[in-house]
């Protein structure tokens, strides 16, 4: 089995970075072109997502097989597109201060048999599956910050028709 480690902080409060991270279908992720909930339920253990991957013609299939609500989850892939056999994805919040989060992403794999010898090797694609954990990471942490910025007219009269 192999791994990536991936940790990110984010500038909001733990409960806001956990309630983008547990919307499966929120679309902060840029890994995904569309993200669809397959069943019920919709969050926790047992919710099923089917996405899309951006940018190429693939698919990821994957399932929560465990959920400690605030925390962490973590996600099994059923079926994909990409040269893997097998993977599971942890997701978790930490606080980091009271308003900052540390988010720590952790993508365990198995590699086709294929993958060795057609897409490169092992290091090739985990190269590849570094980037994608690194864009999650990305497009999760700027989600969370846009949404919780001040807007720029916050504070300031609004202009009066004339």
């Amino acid at each position: 089995m192999y791994s990536v480690t991936h940790a990110v902080e984010v500038q909001a409060a733990r409960t806001k970075v956990w309630r983008r991270l547990a919307d499966l279908e929120d679309g902060w992720n840029p890994v995904f072109s569309s993200s669809r909930m397959v069943g019920s339920p919709p969050r926790g253990v047992g919710a099923r997502r089917e996405s899309r991957l951006a940018g190429e013609d693939g698919h990821l299939h994957e399932r929560v097989v465990e959920w400690e609500d605030g925390r962490w989850m973590t996600t099994e892939v059923t079926d994909t597109s990409l040269p893997i056999a097998s993977a599971k994805m942890v997701l978790g919040v930490e606080p980091c201060g009271e308003s900052s989060t540390t988010v720590v992403f952790v993508l365990e794999y198995e590699p086709r048999r294929d993958a060795l010898s057609r897409f490169g090797g092992v290091l090739v694609l985990r190269a590849r599956l570094c980037k994608l954990v690194h864009r999650m990471a990305d497009g999760l942490k700027r989600a969370v910050e846009e949404a919780s910025a001040p807007s720029a007219l916050a504070g300031r009269p609004l202009p009066l028709a004339k």
